[in-house]
């Protein structure tokens, strides 16, 4: 096809072919948001995954610490992927959660050195990764529904195409070999170079925690084939109903550890968008124990690196233990108690919704409300929500089988979720 409009190829396909409806809804949002004091008839942004409960304590926090440790040389150039006081202090954190309930022999210890590798945001640091662990091309299997996010991280800049496995949903969408199983086999059968099986671990959109079997046994089977697995860990502090299990824990109280395939096949991506409630700072983390792979990613975050005074500001509140045990802690207890409000207030408006246990969100299931089950019907519930100022995510953004499903964010002030679910009822109340 002819380009004329006076840039690259390559450059025209970055550009999408519509506007989004979701993106026009966020912005909308945004210049006309919901205050209970100021504009009580703003429109509430219940779709975008930000933790709002904790945002406050950590901005504080981040305030004070650029105060007292911001220096002249803060504000030159450091070491591209990341300087190596915070990413000693990233590695300690990981670590915290990484060997959760293990005991003392099988605890891990992350080299910060060689084995880690910061980037502007856990969404380009899952690009870059992508576009060192497989060729342009090929295709990551997905367990789905996934966030919906995914495929342009793993394809804008790295080439690769998303191969969505749906998971059982009479299981609660829980991750099943037979179905990842049975999606390779008629991949390859089709021709397709599936080289990455890609999860999320607590999962998004539904907020389930994955359990140690369910992991070793994803493990197993992507070992057998020899894909890359990566891990996408963002909100493994977040779990507000359980305990989380890494795939690195799971590894190493598996007995593999020294294993040639999880040395070399294995990653974590991270991040502080989520547990921190700090989207807008734009930090990310790849963990890999694969040296060619951490040598290449180092090579190319000149592209990509943090900032330095938010790195500053991030290792001070990451080895302030007081500081980061209490807020930890409280993180959850508000995740917690966010989820309880949301779950009575869903329960008095007899909307039903998938239980979650981690994560800032939770799936409705308003299929029973569509009057034909397709994805045009749930985007016409989805703008008439919208038009009762509520914004909440439809299912397809997430590629759930079946339309109807919606993520909301409960990590709200309650007044907020008093507010959502008064706003829900209505919408559903008037929809026909």
């Amino acid at each position: 096809m002819e380009n004329n409009s006076g840039i690259s190829r390559r450059g025209a396909k970055f550009i999408p072919p519509e506007a989004s409806p979701l993106l026009e809804s966020i912005i909308h949002c945004a210049r006309n948001s919901y205050d209970p004091i100021t504009n009580p008839e703003g429109w509430i942004n219940a779709g975008t995954a930000e933790n709002t409960v904790s945002v406050v304590q950590v901005r504080d926090a981040f305030t004070q610490a650029l105060v007292d440790r911001l220096q002249p040389q803060s504000l030159k150039y450091d070491a591209f992927e990341g300087a190596p006081d915070f990413l000693r202090a990233v590695a300690k954190f990981m670590q915290s959660w990484i060997n959760n309930g293990s005991n003392n022999a099988n605890e891990i210890r992350i080299d910060p050195s060689t084995e880690l590798v910061a980037a502007c945001g856990t969404g380009t640091a899952l690009s870059n990764l992508s576009m060192v662990i497989a060729d342009a091309g090929a295709h990551v299997m997905i367990p789905t529904p996934c966030y919906g996010a995914l495929p342009m991280d793993i394809g804008v800049l790295a080439g690769l195409e998303m191969l969505a496995a749906p998971m059982p949903e009479a299981d609660q969408f829980a991750l099943s070999v037979a179905a990842l199983e049975s999606c390779y086999t008629q991949a390859v059968a089709e021709g397709k170079n599936v080289r990455v099986l890609l999860l999320t671990s607590p999962d998004n959109p539904t907020g389930r925690v994955h359990s140690y079997d369910e992991l070793l046994r994803v493990f197993l089977w992507a070992r057998s084939h020899h894909l890359h697995l990566v891990s996408d860990e963002i909100y493994a502090d977040s779990v507000h109903n359980g305990s989380f299990t890494s795939i690195a824990q799971v590894i190493m109280n598996g007995g593999y550890w020294k294993d040639d395939y999880a040395i070399n096949n294995v990653h974590i991506v991270y991040g502080f968008a989520k547990d921190f409630a700090a989207s807008g700072l734009r930090t990310g983390i790849v963990y890999t124990r694969n040296p060619t792979c951490h040598k290449a990613l180092v090579s190319i975050s000149p592209f990509s690196s943090i900032s330095r005074p938010t790195q500053v500001a991030l290792t001070e509140l990451l080895s302030n233990e007081s500081w980061l045990t209490e807020y930890r802690t409280s993180n959850v207890v508000k995740l917690k108690s966010a989820y309880s409000k949301v779950e009575s207030l869903l329960s008095k408006i007899s909307v039903s919704f998938i239980p979650a246990a981690a994560g800032l969100f939770l799936c409705l299931d308003l299929r029973s409300f569509l009057r034909e089950p397709t994805v045009e019907e749930e985007m016409r519930l989805f703008k008439h929500m919208f038009n009762h100022k509520l914004f909440v995510t439809p299912g397809s953004t997430f590629f759930f089988s079946q339309p109807g499903f919606f993520r909301l964010i409960f990590a709200q002030p309650e007044h907020t979720l008093e507010v959502i679910a008064q706003r829900l009822a209505a919408a559903l109340a008037s929809w026909a």
